[in-house]
């Protein structure tokens, strides 16, 4: 009491100096705890969003490499021993067609083989449905994304043969798993939208 005085002018000087030291650590208290909310913040954003569904889908090829070899070894022993026949009597040019019809078919398995390294990706979260499609060189060829509490699963049950499976909100739409069998995307059909009710019961 005795360094700040008994006068009015003191006292107000005391004040001013406890208020001055009172705000400055409030502040850092502050400053303390708003890190701390900040750092559980930003703990949450890093936080994976939780996937309910992540389907990788890809067309049906019923032949085997293996199976493709066979029919491959086939067709040409197949078409070895007319051409010996055809080639002794002279008729070399036949010999020619029929290797064609051999390189025909096998280039036509190839392409097939190909075609079915196509993907298509299908993921469902708390936000949004993804889906990419991938060619079969491994580009992407589309990629769309719906609100997954407005998305809506659209197939015809039972399904038919050319029964397509349609994704639809915010007034578009697109089909997933086009190159699928009925029954498949009948089961993926209700995949989805088990996979939006628990995405909807989450977000609420």
């Amino acid at each position: 009491m005795l360094w700040f005085g008994t006068t009015p002018f003191f006292r107000l000087r005391a004040r001013m100096l406890f208020s001055c030291l009172f705000l400055i650590v409030f502040a850092r208290i502050y400053a303390r705890l708003d890190g701390v909310r900040a750092r559980r913040y930003l703990a949450l954003m890093d936080r994976p969003a939780p996937v309910f569904l992540d389907a990788e889908l890809s067309p049906n090829r019923s032949l085997s490499p293996v199976g493709f070899r066979v029919v491959m070894i086939a067709m040409a022993a197949m078409s070895l021993v007319p051409s010996v026949i055809f080639l002794s009597q002279g008729a070399w040019p036949v010999v020619g067609f029929m290797g064609l019809d051999v390189l025909a078919l096998y280039l036509a398995f190839r392409y097939s083989y190909a075609q079915g390294r196509a993907r298509e990706y299908v993921r469902v979260t708390v936000q949004d449905v993804d889906i990419q499609r991938l060619d079969r060189k491994g580009r992407q060829t589309s990629a769309e994304r719906f609100p997954s509490y407005w998305t809506r699963i659209s197939m015809d049950e039972p399904p038919e043969p050319d029964s397509q499976l349609t994704v639809s909100a915010s007034g578009r739409s697109t089909t997933v798993g086009q190159f699928l069998s009925a029954e498949e995307r009948a089961s993926l059909a209700a995949a989805l939208r088990e996979a939006l009710a628990r995405a909807r019961q989450a977000k609420e």
